[in-house]
């Protein structure tokens, strides 16, 4: 897998990919990621198996990519919450 996701992050590689257009084109790709591979002692992988494997990597992607934007959203309306509490504390100490 650590391969794979070198091939998808090396210069244009992942552009390349998603920007294939039918499905002669994403098997030519999926080829010379097969080619890849064993050229880095990877023997075994077949397109069809190379192109699973990179939609698993992009599913977790998006996942991760939720679940951060989420956490981060979180923290900012935590923050605010917070802040907005500590003013009205502020408020009500100044106005006694």
């Amino acid at each position: 897998m650590d391969l794979l996701v070198e091939w998808i992050t090396t210069g244009q590689n992942y552009e390349l990919w998603r920007r294939a257009g039918g499905t002669r084109n994403k098997y030519d790709i999926t080829q010379t990621v097969v080619q890849y591979l064993e050229a880095h002692g990877i023997q075994g992988s077949d397109a069809r198996g190379v192109e699973q494997q990179i939609s698993q990597l992009e599913s977790e992607y998006r996942a991760a990519s939720d679940w951060l934007a989420e956490t981060g959203q979180r923290r900012i309306q935590d923050k605010l919450e917070a802040d907005q509490r500590r003013k009205l504390s502020e408020d009500s100490g100044s106005n006694s």
